[in-house]
């Protein structure tokens, strides 16, 4: 990764630039689940990835809420990422995710 002063700046860096993008999660029948993935944005020192209420990563994701990303750059770097999700309600923010990728 690239130096920087701030990590999280580091990491959104890596993750915008990403060609795969893999996120692994624990599915309803207690098996892992990995599928490609699109990172969104960081705000707030967040990183945001989103799917929809009516998908089965959903479901997986409010079971188990704890979940690993794992990306790679073009030149063979990777990284990953683990963390818990917390869902968002924020509308605006859901507004600004469609406006940068409709």
């Amino acid at each position: 990764m690239p130096s920087t002063s701030n990590p999280v700046d580091a990491v959104t860096d890596f993750l915008v630039k990403s060609r795969v993008l893999y996120l692994a999660t624990i599915g309803l029948d207690e098996r892992p689940k990995v599928r490609p993935f699109q990172f969104m944005r960081e705000e707030g020192r967040r990183l945001y990835f989103c799917t929809s209420n009516q998908k089965p990563v959903f479901k997986e994701m409010q079971k188990h809420p704890y979940v690993e990303f794992c990306a790679s750059g073009a030149d063979f770097s990777w990284l990953r990422l683990n963390g818990k999700v917390v869902f968002s309600e924020d509308l605006g923010l859901k507004g600004r995710i469609q406006d940068a990728s409709p």
